[in-house]
C-alpha cells in the first residue's frame, strides 16, 4: 500500500525570522559605528601629522628670520585636500607662535604652541598672515576650541596655580584666586559652553558634603575691549551652580548667553567658599549657534 501522506519539513517561524533579521541590523549597526570611530580616528592621526609638518616648517622659517619672528605661513607647508591651517597673534601667551589646524568632516580642531605643546582646540589671538588650504569661517561652532588652561592668566590672589607639567590647574581650599582666559570669538553665536573635569577631596563651605565649581564670563564687542550685553542684559555673569562629588573625576558645564552684540567672550575661574581642593583638567569651550 502506497502512503501518500505528506511529512512537513522543519522552517523557520516568523517569531524567529524577526529575531534574526534584528541580530543583522545590529550586527550592521555595530558595524557601521566601530568604522565611523576608525575613520574619525584616522582622520584625527592625519590631522596631528599635517600639523606636525607645518610646526617643521615653522621652525625652519623661524631659524632663517633675521629677528626669529614669524608672521605669516611658511609657503612651503603643502596640506592634503581637506585641512586648513591658520597662524595667530601670540603676543599675548609669551610664546613666538602658535598655529591652528583644521579638519573638515568631522570638523576637528588641534593647535601647537612651543610652550604647550600639541593640544586640542585652537590658539588664543586672532588669525595673521594668510591660510593655507581654505579661509577659516569667523566663528567656529560646534567643537572644542578652547585650548587649554596654559593659555590663561592669573588676575589676582594665590588660591589657584597652574602646574605645566600636569596641565592643571590647582585649588586651594578658603583661599581666593582668580584667573581668567584668552578672548573666544563668538560672533553670531547664541551661547557658549565651558566645561571642565574636577577631582576634590574636601567639601567646600557653600556646598557641603560636596565641593563645586565657580566660574563666570565677561561679553565684549568687535573691538575686543569694550563690555557689551548679552542677550539677558549683561554685561558679565557668573555661575557657582556646580555640585563636584568627592574622590572622583566629575564633568562641569557652565553655558553662557552670548546674542548679536557679542563678539567675545572670556571666562573667568575662581575660588572661593564654593570650591575647595579641586584639581581641574581638560577644560573645552564650545561656541553654539
Amino acid at each position: 500500500m502506497i502512503n501518500l501522506s505528506h511529512r512537513h519539513r522543519p522552517g523557520f517561524t516568523v517569531i524567529e525570522l524577526v529575531v534574526v533579521i534584528i541580530v543583522i541590523g545590529l550586527l550592521i549597526t555595530v558595524t557601521a559605528v566601530g568604522y565611523n570611530i576608525l575613520q574619525n580616528r584616522s582622520k584625527s592621526t592625519a590631522l596631528l601629522t599635517e600639523l606636525n609638518k607645518a610646526v617643521d616648517a615653522i621652525e625652519l622659517e623661524i631659524l632663517s628670520s633675521p629677528d626669529e619672528t614669524i608672521s605669516t605661513l611658511p609657503t612651503t607647508i603643502k596640506l592634503r585636500p581637506g585641512f586648513k591651517m591658520t597662524l595667530t597673534d601670540a603676543s599675548g601667551i609669551d610664546d613666538p607662535y602658535c598655529v591652528n589646524a583644521y579638519s573638515s568632516e568631522p570638523l576637528e580642531t588641534m593647535s601647537y604652541r612651543p610652550g604647550d605643546g600639541y593640544r586640542t582646540g585652537v590658539c588664543p589671538g586672532d588669525p595673521i598672515g594668510s591660510p593655507i588650504g581654505g579661509t577659516v569661517g569667523e566663528t567656529i561652532f560646534g567643537v572644542n576650541i578652547g585650548g587649554s588652561f596654559a593659555d590663561w592668566r592669573r588676575i589676582s590672589g594665590t588660591g589657584i596655580n597652574y602646574d605645566a607639567t600636569t596641565k592643571q590647574m590647582l585649588l586651594t581650599p578658603n583661599v581666593a584666586g582668580t584667573w581668567y582666559s584668552p578672548l573666544y570669538k563668538v560672533t553670531g553665536s547664541s551661547s557658549a559652553t565651558i566645561k571642565m573635569k574636577s577631582y576634590p577631596t574636601l567639601a567646600s563651605v557653600n556646598r557641603t558634603p560636596e565641593s563645586g565649581i565657580h566660574t563666570g564670563s565677561s561679553y565684549f564687542g568687535a573691538d575686543r575691549s569694550t563690555l557689551v550685553q548679552n542677550t539677558g542684559g549683561y554685561t558679565g555673569n557668573g555661575n557657582a551652580a556646580g555640585s563636584s562629588p568627592l574622590n572622583t573625576w566629575w564633568e562641569y558645564t557652565g553655558t553662557y548667553s552670548t546674542g548679536p552684540n557679542v563678539h567675545y567672550i572670556r571666562f573667568t575661574l575662581y575660588s572661593s567658599a564654593y570650591t575647595s581642593d579641586n584639581i581641574l583638567k581638560d577644560v573645552q569651550v564650545i561656541v553654539n549657534q
